[in-house]
Parts: structure tokens; C-alpha cells; sequence
């Protein structure tokens, strides 16, 4: 399916001036490489599918405002998925460090009390 380009806005950022999708063009972009962003996701990533939909969701709303459609928006967001992913995998990582480290019992602390692991129910008055 070949997709016209219908009225091109252009946009003035820094400066420098670009060539912004139409909402017609970026709907055939999403439809052409949803999937595909998706399995990347999944397999370079090792997400899960919940967090690989929602890291490919981040991505296109990034572009709905940033993406020259001048340039190679497949590599674009190619990369934004690539960072977004590599950023969640981080802040998992940092998390798991973190309740290991809080939490050496291995115990959930909202079982027990608040989010801060009292076991009264956190009421300081």
C-alpha cells in the first residue's frame, strides 16, 4: 500500500527547520513497523511483552512530536526504542539492587505494612 504524503507542516526547532509527518503518513509509519519494534523489543532486549508494547508506545508518542520525516525516521525510532529499552532495563536492574539492599529478608514490604515495611501499619501518631 503506497501512502501519499498529505500536508506537510513544517516546524522551527533550535533554529533549524523540519519536515514533520502528516497524521495520514505517521499512521501508515506505526502500521509498517509496530511488529517489528515489537519482536526487537522482545529479543534484544528480553522484555516482556507487556513492557516491550509499552516501550514501542513511548517511542511513537516521541515521535508524534520530535520525528523528521526528512530524514530516516525507521532509524530514528529504531534507536528511540534501542535507548528506551536499554533505560527500563537499567531502572529494573537499579530497583532489584535497591529492595535487595533495603530488604535483605526477602520479604515483600507491602504484605506487612506500608511501603516503608513498618509492621504497625506506618502510623506515627
Amino acid at each position: 500500500m503506497t501512502v501519499r504524503p498529505t500536508k506537510v507542516r513544517k516546524a522551527t526547532v533550535g533554529g533549524a527547520s523540519k519536515v514533520c509527518m502528516s497524521s495520514a503518513d505517521l499512521d501508515a509509519f506505526y502500521r509498517k513497523v509496530t511488529l517489528p519494534l515489537l519482536r526487537r523489543a522482545r529479543w534484544r532486549h528480553h522484555l516482556t511483552p507487556d513492557d516491550a508494547w509499552d516501550i514501542v508506545q513511548d517511542a511513537f508518542l516521541l515521535a508524534i512530536e520530535k520525528i523528521d520525516s526528512a530524514r530516516n525516521p525507521n532509524a530514528w525510532i529504531i534507536q528511540v526504542v534501542d535507548h528506551l529499552a536499554l533505560n527500563h532495563n537499567r531502572k529494573a536492574l537499579r530497583r532489584t539492587r535497591l529492595q535487595a539492599r533495603w530488604n535483605p529478608g526477602g520479604q515483600n514490604s507491602r504484605d506487612e505494612g506500608d511501603e516503608l515495611g513498618r509492621e504497625d501499619g506506618g502510623d506515627d501518631h
